[in-house]
């Protein structure tokens, strides 16, 4: 918590020093790695209080995903140290630069698995008391 209210007051105090108005600010591709980072936070405080007036309902189950979903971005905060490391500056490049073969990897990756499951579901639906009701499910 103290982390966070330290970071905070480093992008405000960047916010406000800022000669950028604050579409440019909100432009740089660090600033927004910046609030992605700190947004979480402040997300969940806001879900905890939501989910302490309501009562026990499945309201208040949907409202904890939602925050297990913000948690996830807090994951952001590595990036941040792309602004100190010459080697994950250059990862980010090297990332950029093969973003066509990752494309093209993550669509064959798709295409074997729904492949890959259907044919699963074909050997495995005629075996009685199989798990395999449907491809999704199974």
């Amino acid at each position: 918590t103290v982390c966070i209210a330290i970071f905070t007051a480093e992008v405000t105090a960047r916010y406000v020093v800022s000669p950028k108005t604050t579409k440019k600010f909100l432009k740089s591709t660090m600033n927004i790695i910046d609030l992605v980072a700190i947004i979480p936070y402040y997300l969940t405080l806001i879900t905890i209080g939501l989910t302490s007036a309501i009562p026990a309902t499945d309201d208040k189950g949907s409202l904890l995903v939602i925050l297990r979903i913000f948690r996830l971005f807090r994951v952001v905060r590595v990036f941040k140290l792309s602004r100190h490391s010459k080697g994950l500056r250059i990862l980010g490049k090297t990332l950029r630069a093969s973003m066509n073969e990752f494309v093209i990897l993550s669509f064959f990756m798709v295409v074997a698995m729904v492949f890959f499951s259907s044919v699963m579901y074909v050997t495995e639906v005629s075996t009685p008391k199989t798990n395999y009701t449907s491809i999704p499910d199974g």
